[in-house]
Formats: structure tokens, sequence, C-alpha cells
């Protein structure tokens, strides 16, 4: 991770409008913009004058930057996102659009009302002679953007809403949108204000999404009918694609826990209402079993697999199936599938194709080439592996968590992408047929090593940050197995016996720990820092929570609570022998709540707990039986330690 994050850090930048020299510019005079780039400038860079790509591009960046636990580097992503946010495409002027919007949209947005009809939408796009919501952003896109629309990338100051190729995706507002949850998420009690003032312009990037939505009676209703393809531009996707509705149906519910976090729920409620009807629709529509070939394969690796096919029409019902990679992980990935069953028969899918065995991950198992792509005659996009696609390819491991995923995960996936990261430090776009790094490709890009980052953090690790809640829940090869990550402000340390985790969370959190043993006791205990601003490293702390953890005095047990309260029990940070310091005033504890909590492990080894964290405070959990900290710190060494890079 300290590689990856130095591979990126250099993306950011600050610079006056003028200084790339390419044309108009949106401010007169000079002004400092937040950009991320693609890649490092050595000195010429990939991609040149443009930045701020969300198409997933700077999702993973952000993702990747997220887990360095750096408070500056978190404000320059809250930047960006702004940056992005502030030219979400606004009505067009003399537009009915505009005119229902300066009478009262904003009241429409702020009052938890999603329910748009397609034609009311294509009415005040102006669209002529279709009834069919896509044409409205199509219509309204020609040369400009349609409401709501978040700017595919930024070329000088200008934004622009079609991707190079000239595509319009739906990418930028699925991504920007995931990338300002994560953020909101992992950025403390900052993120969660951030997230309340920016919530109308989300919802705002929503509804460009919910314009999309095919209306019943038709086949397909619920699910988007995309303008373009969702991450890879130059991919001709259009209609009711796998690609853009397997990521649709994820924005929906993680939408629907940010307004469960704001206090909304009767918002909350409506976006999973929709997201339960587009799950349904999706396999419906789109699930294929055992599909044959197309019919210009040259090796159908994966024909006797099902799999959800790339895209239908909606109005002629034309069904196009390039057999792909990409969307049929992402539906695994994001728990769009109805179950088990389906996504392994996907992964058998991917595994089938020996391009997936060298070049992590493979676009699709059929070539996109002549008029299947943008522009037409063109296939390097599609004959190559992502790091994008690599990501979801290790999240659908993850959620199908057996044993040969956890190999293919480790041994080509995460170790192979390591081992070329620590190898090389900086690595290229894309990786080649032959397996390697792609000389010919963008150098010195940044989607592997955030990739890696991310695998790190969210795949091996499993830590979760959300709005008020954190879970920790590792993927492990063994019980025995301890993992430990430290990198900034953020430590994660997992064993079956000892947990230690420390974020930017602050307040009442819902916390969650599995990998623990079935039926163990365990003692709960919050530590804040020490007063008087007295300097600690890792290791003092360690100790002192470990002390603290097995001191002697019975704790009070979990089972001691209100007898009318069904909430987790509750560990508050306080003072105790070992110096360190009570809440401070003013902050809100339940009646009964104290320092240590003795919880119980359930049968699948989780305990679920509330905790009261302070600023810079350390959540510890130990098994009791443990007799020394010194047990715990030779585990430390085994498995997957992840320090911090001087």
């Amino acid at each position: 991770l300290g590689k990856a994050a130095s591979a990126l850090s250099p993306g950011f930048g600050a610079r006056g409008p003028h200084t790339d020299g390419l044309g108009p510019t949106a401010f007169p005079g000079p002004e400092s913009v937040a950009q991320m780039k693609t890649g490092l400038e050595a000195p010429e860079r990939g991609y040149e004058g443009g930045y701020n790509f969300f198409d997933p591009d700077d999702f993973l960046t952000i993702q990747g930057l997220l887990g360095a636990g750096d408070v500056y580097l978190i404000e320059q992503i809250r930047k960006v996102l702004d940056r992005s946010g502030d030219f979400i495409c606004p009505p067009r002027p003399g537009s009915a659009f505009e005119t229902l919007w300066n009478a009262g949209a904003n009241l429409f947005l702020q009052r938890d009302d999603f329910d748009v009809e397609a034609s009311e939408v294509v009415e005040l796009n102006d669209a002529p002679d279709s009834s069919y919501p896509k044409i409205a952003v199509l219509a309204a896109a020609d040369g400009n953007c349609t409401q709501g629309q978040v700017p595919h990338h930024f070329v000088g100051d200008v934004p622009t809403y079609r991707a190079i190729s000239g595509a319009i995706q739906t990418g930028p507002n699925v991504f920007w949108i995931l990338s300002s949850l994560a953020y909101a998420g992992s950025a403390g009690e900052a993120g969660k204000e951030w997230l309340r003032s920016r919530l109308p312009r989300l919802r705002k990037a929503l509804r460009f999404l919910l314009q999309l939505q095919v209306q019943p009676p038709a086949a397909g209703a619920g699910l988007l009918d995309a303008p373009g393809s969702l991450m890879i531009d130059t991919l001709r996707r259009t209609g009711i694609t796998s690609d853009s509705n397997a990521a649709f149906i994820a924005v929906l519910d993680r939408f629907a826990d940010a307004e469960d976090a704001v206090g909304s729920p009767v918002t909350a409620a409506k976006l999973r209402a929709r997201a339960s009807r587009a799950r349904t629709s999706f396999h419906k529509l789109l699930w294929k079993e055992g599909a044959k070939a197309h019919s210009n394969q040259v090796e159908n690796f994966g024909a006797t697999r099902g799999h959800y096919i790339t895209s239908v029409d909606p109005i002629t019902g034309e069904q196009r199936d390039f057999f792909d990679y990409d969307s049929n992980l992402l539906a695994v990935a994001y728990g769009i599938t109805p179950g088990p069953d389906v996504d392994r028969e996907i992964l058998a899918l991917v595994d089938a194709d020996p391009r997936n065995h060298r070049s992590p991950t493979w676009v699709s198992g059929i070539l996109y080439q002549s008029n299947d792509t943008i522009p037409p005659g063109g296939s390097g996009d599609a004959s190559c592996g992502y790091g994008r696609i690599a990501l979801f390819d290790a999240m659908a491991r993850r959620r199908v968590r057996d044993e040969a995923s956890l190999r293919v995960f480790e041994d080509r996936l995460l170790g192979r992408l390591s081992r070329d990261l620590l190898r090389t430090t900086w690595m290229s776009e894309r990786y080649d047929f032959d397996g390697i790094q792609d000389p010919t490709r963008t150098p010195f890009y940044f989607e592997y090593p955030s990739v890696v980052a991310i695998m790190v953090l969210q795949v091996k690790l499993g830590l979760e940050l959300g709005l008020g809640r954190i879970r920790l829940d590792p993927w492990k090869s063994s019980h025995e197995e301890v993992l430990h990550y430290a990198v900034g402000s953020l430590e994660a340390l997992h064993s079956s016996h000892h947990v230690r985790l420390r974020t930017l969370h602050v307040g009442r959190t819902a916390l969650e720990v599995a990998g623990l043993h079935p039926g163990g006791a365990y003692r709960a205990s919050c530590i804040a820092p020490r007063v008087r601003g007295s300097t600690t490293n890792s290791d003092d702390v360690a100790d002192d929570a470990f002390k603290l953890v097995n001191k002697q005095p019975k704790p009070r047990l979990a089972g001691d609570a209100a007898p009318t309260s069904m909430s987790p029990p509750l560990v508050r940070c306080q003072e105790d022998a070992t110096g360190w310091r009570r809440p401070r005033s003013g902050e809100e504890m339940a009646p009964g709540a104290d320092a240590d909590v003795l919880v119980t492990a359930d049968s699948l080894g989780e305990v679920r707990l509330s905790v009261d964290l302070v600023p810079g405070s350390t959540f510890v959990l130990g098994l009791l039986g443990s007799e020394s900290r010194s047990g715990a710190a030779d585990h430390s060494s085994v498995g997957m330690n992840i320090a911090p890079v001087a």
C-alpha cells in the first residue's frame, strides 16, 4: 500500500486555468482547481490535460487513497468530489426543465420523493417524437449535457460530459456517487457533515440514472436503458445492459443506506423498493442458462456456462451477448444475483478462459471489434486485462468465499498484482494477451496500484467503513492467521483472540467483528488518547490496550443492560488506571454504559456492539484467558503484516 499511495499522491494538483494551454477556460483569471490525474508525470503523462475521470478512474484512486489514513489526502479527495459535483449539469437555459426547477424542483429533492414518471422526464427535457427516456438524455447531450449528468472529466478548466470516444456513459454518475458515499463513510464526522450538505447534489446525480429506468409494463421494468457502456467507453453497449444495471442496483442499495444514516427513512424505503424490482428484472431478463456462443467467437471457452448477457433492446427485444466478464463479476461482487449457485456458475465462466489466468482480468469471452466498438474498427480496449475488472473479480471471489475462490484471489489476483507492483513500483495501464504489463499502453498509471490497495483493505482485511458503522471481517486461509494493517490514522489488527481497531469515526458507532471463536467470551474496551497531548506510538497504545483488556475487575455483563433495551451492548471511552481520559464534557452516554463490556461471539464467530468513539480512540477486543500480550505480539508477525512505509 505504501508504494500504491506513493504512486497515487502525485496525481493531486492545483494549478491555474491557463497553464495547460488548452483553449477556452471556464473561469476568468487564475484559479486553483482540485485535480486528480491519471498517473505520474515523468515528464509527460497519459491523457495529458485531462483529470477527474469518474469512469471509473477516480473511483479507484479515491478508494485506494482512503486506505492511506492520511487526513490531508482525505481532504484532497473531498475537493475533487466537490470539483465534479460543482459541475453536475444544470437545467439548459430556456428549457421546460429549468422552469420547473426554478419553480420548486429543489423542494422535490428535499421531500424524499423520487417518483418521476418517464413521460414527465421526456417532456421536461424537450425530447421530440419519443416516449422513451434514453432519447431525452441523448437529445439533451448532443454537445452539451442533460439534467443531473456528472462530468465525465475535465480538460483544462472545461467540464466534458462525453467520454474521449464520444460516448455517453452511466459510469461518471455511478462512480461519483459511490466515491462520495465511500468518502463520507471514511472521513469521520467531517464526512457525515459533508454528506448532509451535499445530499441535494447527490440526489440530483441519482435522478440522471432514475430517468433512464424502463417503465412498466415493458419487459425489464425498473432497469436502465443505458445510452452507453458503464466503464469501457469504446465498447458499444446500449439498451438494457448488464454492466450499467448491475452497478445501478448497487448504487440504489448504498444510497438507501445513506438516506437512512441522515434521517430520511421514507426515501431509503423507496430506493430499496426500486432496487428489489430492478434485481428481479435483472435476472429474469438478462440471465441465460448455458447460452450458445456468438458467431464470431474464435474460442468459446464458456459456452456451456450460465451468465448474464450483454444487453436487450427494450423496444425490439434484440439480444447481444459477448460473454462479458466485467458485468458478470459486477453482479456477483455487489450481490445482485439470486444466490450462490449463480455466483459459482459465473466464476466458472471466468475461470474457463485461460486469458484470465494470465491477465487479471480480461474483458469478455468474445472480442468486441468492427461495429461493436466506438469508433468502429478498433479492438484494443477489448483485448487486454483491466485493473477495474480484476477488482470486481476479487470482490466476487470474496462473496463466494470458498477455498477455491481464496486460492484464486491470493495467487492470481492479489498475489500476482502485488508481486508486479513491488517489482516495478510503477505499472502500465493494462496487461496484454501474454500476461505482461503492456508496454504500448500508458505507463506510470494509477489503476493497478489502486486496485492492490483496495484488495488489501477491503477484500483481504474485510474492513468496511460506513456512516456510523464499521465491520471487520477478514478473509483468511486459516483461523489462526493474523492480519495487521497500520497506515496513517488507520489501524486494524485481527486475530481470532485479539482485535485492535482505529479509524476516523467519532460518536456512536455500530461495530461488527467477525472471524472470532464461536461462543468465545471477549472483553471489549474503548481507549482514548492520553491527556495533555502526550505522544505515543502504536506499540505504547498496544501495550496499554492489552493491559486494559486483561485487567482484573469484573466487567459489566451485556445481559446487565436495561431489560427493555434490545440494542447491542454499549462500550464507551473513559479513564482508568492506565491513564486514559474520560469522554469530553457534554458527550451523550447511555445509562449503564461502561468502558469494559463482556460479550460472547455467536455461532458464526461474530460480535456486534455499539461504541462511543472519541477522536483518536482505539477499540480493543480480547479473548478472556489470554495470559499476556506477548502471545498476541508473537502471532502478529504471522500472515500478512502491512506496516507504515517510511
